[in-house]
């Protein structure tokens, strides 16, 4: 019959907040390709954006060596805070005798990227917010103008204050 599933699942590293959707479509197909029945593998991994929390991914399904693979592909793009946070899932998992799924790490990204897609949405209000302040704060500042204009031509009887002609000194 061959392999079931590929020896190296291809997940691109670890990316920005805005290539996150692009990284997710990129993902999926790797997962899916990387197994005999991509289809039905596509399906499967399609699962971790449907699961409300990780033990909704404990089963392997008809893919366990998939799922392996797949934890340890995922585990060699993380770094920094969310590896140690990862790290110290395995080890809850590990003293309960269970390891770690590759979808459930999967789903730990997707978590991480959707709070940081809320904090990116959250600047993105706020740069606007901030331009919309600054244009008020300018047409405040051009409605002054404007009256302080007027009024010096009220002062006048509407008509243009002279300037004073400069000294020549004699």
């Amino acid at each position: 019959l061959g392999k079931q599933v590929d020896d190296k699942i291809d997940v691109k590293q670890w990316p920005s907040v805005p290539g996150f959707r692009a990284w997710k479509l990129h993902f999926k197909k790797a997962v899916a390709t990387a197994h005999r029945r991509a289809e039905e593998a596509f399906l499967w991994i399609t699962e971790v954006e449907k699961a409300t929390c990780i033990e909704d991914l404990a089963n392997s399904g008809k893919f366990p060596d998939l799922d392996t693979k797949l934890s340890i592909a995922l585990d060699s793009i993380l770094s920094g805070e969310f590896k140690k946070t990862v790290g110290i899932r395995e080890i809850e998992f590990s003293k309960e005798g269970k390891m770690i799924k590759g979808r459930q790490i999967a789903f730990m990204i997707y978590k991480n990227f959707k709070v940081s897609e809320i904090d990116g949405a959250m600047l993105e209000w706020e740069a606007i917010i901030e331009k919309a302040l600054a244009a008020k704060l300018d047409e405040r500042a051009k409605a002054r103008a404007e009256e302080a204009i007027a009024s010096g031509l009220s002062a006048t009887g509407g008509k243009k204050r002279r300037r004073p002609a400069p000294w020549t000194g004699g």
